[in-house]
């Protein structure tokens, strides 16, 4: 944390350092939730935008449209769904207009969960509303609620003022379960013995104790206590986000209900913000209630430190957790399309005002915090404001990092004051007022009943199996378990791939191929006799090669479906840095100074000087290639994708190529929703479920998987991969209107897809082994079980030994 005496001089030192960091890198910041690269569309920046003048204010973005700002707020506050950051914006909103909150008198944070609120409940046991004689009950009507409150509507109705918008926040129920399982300590279920033993266990091994007798531990909560209330951690433990907005449990098993309630919410509420795109969201919020940029600026409250971020949760276990929490997936699904829907209706200068709204988010978060900074539970103190003269609207920002308990103090002072002075002022010179609910679960919701078989979710309108796909395969992004389904749907299906002759895995992508590129450097089609060259035409290519549509086209057949699959690059960029080991850029002391260090050290070596270690790639070669990993250290996706990096810095032709690629490519899946993105696949391909069930391939450890990347790490990368973020961005809206395309069916569809992975994970699989991976990991692979039938083996036997089964085929076929 910054010393008082240096405050002063660290804030002009952070300046001269963002100057000098937009010189030398190309305009990006990194601060922010989700960090872009900043295109060259600024906001005005003035010369001083954070050590500002008394007559500077703040670039104005209200909406010129608005006819009138939003002062009274309901805000629905569901848990561990980044709720307080939320909250907290509508806090410091409705403090700086001199609002009134609904608050509870009795509670320490004001919280009305505990208290079970109606109609009618005594107004006296709630904080009088401001400017109202204390015990006029009869005008206790208040503008804001911002504390946890389960929604009713009728009841929350009775204690606000006319014309309120009602609003909340809801977050992807994989990771808000994991967060919940924490902070409420869900394993106090569990028998002593057993909570013993798992005392410092990781949270992935306690969740799989829980997910051993779900229901079990689930009614045990009934009987146990959290905060003197008994039972209360049975409604946390299970679908809890809907229960927050309203929806008993008891419901929680009728489809019908559930899909009813989800409507009915759809009507009532006004806004819905998602955890997960929380600045879009915001933005958004802003131009519907007509508030200003100021009103919406953050920085994020209650976070748990990076070290209990790091938590490691396996792909299998998040599907169960998913499962487990089905109907919160579908309420999430729901609102998260609501969203990108209203984007699409901000309309076209959406992009130009977020990057707005980011600037200004990672310019006032290096001011007030120390990016460095990690405690137990990261509760960032203001700034010492007597140093420095803030506008007053950056200085709320950093003093108003309040609890509930402090906002509840003030509120009671303000009372006081009004008793003894009508005339009083407060800090600011304010002059404006103011996916995925799965079909009923049985009673072993992840186990699949015998008499369902593989085709019976094979879609009855389709017209003719899709049998020829170009794959193009992207680096770290999941693409060797894609490329395996792909792989096992041709070789059960005797289809023909392009494959390189002279590397033993097939891959182009170290071969400058063209239309006019010797055919006797690739293996024959099947059913083609050697050397017929013109009739060397195939199925299926599923190898690593950079997108070209015209080149790829000269080696297809007829009506070739194109499809890719790409990550966020956040992500994508850190496994890529490991994988192909940036930092043989460093030089000798410093790369061996970290050799044994983190990720985490290395990276922010990398980006110490970031331009300079790249252009050293290019001097280096990897697996005999000169220069290959320069194109494999920034933006490499949409590189993989055909768009070379002279054009990276062009935004006018980086948008046209994403249009492109629109247009050209048929499917392109997201590895973070990648069971999603596979089903649809599989309805616009005909395909049936079989052909897309799949184990994980080329995955990295659970233990180098749990490396610990900081936020603010995040923000530099993807900052640095802006271009992909772009790519990234465009394709992950697509898949959600096309998952929306695919009817009311996708939810049941989905389930009954995640149960049969667990399924074949469970009968098909017979332990691990594990393959060095370069320096730093290594790659974990699965045995198949023996004697357990072809299906199995093909599903769960690497993707070396598919390959080799497919190539050996295609080696020796003698028939012409």
């Amino acid at each position: 944390m910054i010393k008082n005496g240096l405050l002063k001089e660290h804030v002009v030192w952070r300046r001269e350092c963002i100057m000098k960091q937009e010189n030398q890198d190309d305009n990006y910041l990194f601060m922010g939730n989700i960090t872009r690269k900043l295109m060259k569309v600024r906001a005005p920046l003035t010369s001083s935008l954070l050590l500002v003048k008394g007559d500077v204010t703040v670039p104005d973005l209200k909406d010129q449209s608005c006819g009138g700002i939003v002062t009274r707020v309901a805000y629905i506050k569901t848990h561990k769904t980044g709720s307080t950051t939320v909250g907290h914006i509508m806090n410091r909103f409705g403090y700086l207009r001199n609002l009134s909150f609904v608050l509870n008198k009795r509670r320490w944070n004001s919280h009305l969960v505990y208290k079970l609120i109606t109609r009618d409940s005594p107004r006296n046991d709630f904080l009088k509303p401001l400017r109202v004689k204390e015990g006029d009950y009869a005008r206790y009507k208040y503008d804001m609620i911002t504390v946890h409150i389960r929604y009713n509507r009728e009841v929350m109705e009775s204690f606000m003022k006319p014309n309120t918008r009602y609003i909340t926040v809801i977050r992807d129920p994989g990771m808000q379960f994991e967060s919940a399982f924490v902070h409420f300590q869900f394993d106090d279920a569990f028998p002593f013995l057993i909570k013993h033993r798992l005392l410092s266990a990781n949270v992935d091994d306690r969740l799989k104790e829980w997910f051993r007798h779900p229901k079990d531990y689930l009614k045990r909560l009934k009987e146990l206590s959290w905060e003197g209330v008994k039972g209360l951690r049975y409604f946390y433990a299970k679908n809890n986000q809907i229960y927050d907005l309203g929806l008993n449990t008891e419901y929680h098993t009728d489809t019908g209900k559930v899909m009813e309630y989800i409507s009915k919410l759809d009507k009532e509420l006004d806004f819905v913000l998602i955890t997960e795109y929380l600045e879009e969201s915001l933005l958004v919020l802003k131009k519907q209630f007509c508030w200003n940029l100021e009103d919406i600026l953050f920085i994020s409250k209650n976070q748990r430190s990076e070290k209990a971020k790091s938590a490691t949760i396996s792909e299998y276990m998040l599907h169960k957790i998913r499962a487990w929490n089905a109907v919160d997936l579908q309420l999430y699904q729901h609102f998260n399309a609501t969203l990108w829907k209203k984007v699409r209706l901000y309309g076209e200068d959406f992009q130009r005002d977020l990057q707005q709204f980011l600037i200004y988010l990672a310019k006032n978060s290096l001011f007030f915090v120390d990016d460095e900074l990690s405690s137990p539970d990261i509760l960032m103190r203001p700034v010492k404001i007597q140093y420095v003269k803030f506008h007053s609207y950056f200085l709320a920002i950093a003093v108003f990092y309040i609890s509930a308990n402090r906002l509840k103090k003030i509120i009671s002072q303000r009372i006081k004051q009004e008793n003894q002075d009508d005339n009083y002022l407060f800090m600011g010179n304010m002059t404006t007022k103011l996916m995925k609910v799965p079909a009923p679960l049985t009673s072993s919701p992840l186990l699949i009943k015998d008499d369902v078989t593989l085709s019976d979710l094979q879609d009855q309108s389709c017209t003719g199996i899709v049998s020829r796909v170009a794959y193009i395969k992207t680096h770290k992004t999941g693409s060797t378990t894609v490329g395996h389904i792909m792989n096992r749907f041709g070789y059960l299906r005797n289809l023909s791939f392009v494959l390189n002759k002279r590397q033993w895995n097939g891959h182009l992508v170290y071969k400058q191929i063209t239309r006019d590129s010797p055919r006797n450097d690739f293996l024959k089609p099947l059913t083609v006799k050697a050397g017929d060259y013109a009739h060397y035409k195939y199925d299926m290519i599923t190898v690593h090669i950079r997108y070209n549509r015209e080149v790829m086209k000269s080696f297809m057949k007829p009506n070739t479906q194109y499809i890719t699959v790409i990550r966020d690059p956040g992500m994508q960029f850190e496994s890529a840095f490991v994988h192909f080991q940036f930092d043989d850029a460093f030089p000798f002391l410093i790369k061996h100074r970290l050799l044994s260090a983190s990720v985490g050290d290395r990276l922010k070596e990398w980006f110490r000087h970031p331009n300079d270690y790249w252009k050293r790639l290019k001097e280096l070669s990897w697996e005999g290639a000169k220069g290959l990993r320069y194109f494999y250290a920034k933006n490499n996706q949409i590189y993989d994708l055909g768009l070379n990096t002279e054009y990276h810095a062009d935004t006018g032709k980086v948008m046209e190529y994403i249009s492109i690629l629109d247009q050209e490519l048929d499917f392109v899946l997201i590895t973070e929703y990648l069971e999603e993105s596979l089903l649809v696949l599989k309805k616009q391909f005909c395909w049936n479920l079989e052909d897309i069930l799949f184990i994980s391939k080329n995955q990295r450890s659970e233990k180098a998987k749990s490396v610990t990347i900081s936020e603010y790490m995040l923000h530099k990368i993807r900052a640095w991969n802006a271009i992909d973020l772009q790519l990234y961005q465009h394709f992950n809206a697509t898949l959600w209107k096309k998952v929306r395309l695919y009817g009311e069916d996708f939810q049941r569809d989905l389930q009954q897809f995640r149960e049969r992975l667990l399924d074949v994970f469970n009968n098909c699989t017979n332990g691990q082994y594990f393959k060095r991976q370069g320096r730093h990991f290594q790659n974990v692979n699965y045995k198949p079980i023996k004697n357990s039938g072809e299906f199995c083996r093909l599903i769960a036997e690497s993707k070396a030994s598919l390959m080799s089964r497919v190539r050996k085929r295609q080696l020796t076929d003698k028939s012409h």
